[in-house]
């Protein structure tokens, strides 16, 4: 008995297959610092100006995955094309929907846990022929610098969120997401059933330390009075977190029209779109 562990799984070519969406293997992508070789970390690489700073993780047409990130990564860093090109192509090579829905995860989560060097996954979907991400190690709670409304996680997230009908979509979603997590207490109830089943294991532990490895470094301390008081920290700021953006996101009023080819949105209300 070595205490109380925790795992992270790592994506792989099985990863709609293990979730029953697909039959077939799937063509990944991580972006994360690079390999570890020793005790020291390697310098971190931004990720969004060279398709090389992804590594393959397997899965699916390799030479299709390639070509479909390297032209994902030609638009993120290009100097040339305008915003208009780069909007009109971005929904030839990422999901739209997913990406709004997973940085409205973001957002209500309050992470910066993920950014332009770490922590991100691109898998390609076969049926769509388009990436979309899976949400890894976002740390809750783990808010960027002055917890902007809109914060920027990487050079993509900053193309995507620029758009303001797609920007729209994304509040929208971070507003619903907010407001089922407080109705009825929702959040503090799965919670309290999640920290039920976990508790008996951390009572076992009696304050020892769990060891990953022998080394030093990767030892977490853990206690019962340590993990009351994670609960309660965490409940009391996720709470007080959710209101304030509740309050931000009701101050700001917009909406879309689409005409033809275009698409008006109208806001109004405090840093509606900056």
């Amino acid at each position: 008995d070595v205490g109380v562990m925790e795992v992270f799984e790592q994506v792989d070519k099985d990863f709609e297959r293990n979730r029953h969406i697909g039959d077939h293997s799937v063509a990944v992508f991580k972006g994360d610092y690079p390999p570890v070789t020793g005790r020291e970390l390697h310098k971190p690489l931004a990720l969004w100006t060279d398709a090389a700073h992804w590594e393959y993780v397997g899965g699916g047409d390799s030479a299709l995955a390639h070509q479909r990130l390297n032209a994902l990564v030609d638009v993120v860093r290009s100097k040339k094309l305008s915003a208009e090109q780069k909007r009109d192509s971005l929904p030839k090579l990422i999901d739209i929907d997913a990406f709004l829905r997973y940085y409205a995860a973001l957002k209500v989560i309050n992470t910066s846990h993920i950014d332009d060097f770490h922590n991100q996954w691109l898998v390609l979907s076969p049926r769509t022929g388009l990436f979309y991400p899976v949400l890894w190690d976002p740390l809750m709670m783990y808010p960027h610098r002055d917890e902007p409304l809109h914060p920027v996680h990487d050079a993509l997230s900053k193309l995507v969120l620029m758009d303001p009908e797609w920007r729209l979509r994304c509040d929208r979603q971070v507003a619903e997401g907010i407001a089922l997590l407080r109705t009825d207490g929702l959040f503090e109830k799965h919670l309290d059933q999640v920290a039920d089943r976990l508790q008996p294991s951390v009572l076992r532990d009696r304050n020892k330390y769990g060891q990953v490895s022998p080394d030093p470094a990767d030892v977490h301390r853990t206690s019962f009075a340590h993990w009351t008081h994670s609960l309660t920290s965490l409940q009391r700021t996720a709470l007080a977190y959710w209101g304030k953006v509740a309050a931000e996101l009701k101050d700001v009023q917009a909406d879309a029209v689409i005409h033809g080819n275009t698409v008006q949105v109208t806001a109004q209300g405090p840093n509606a779109f900056t």
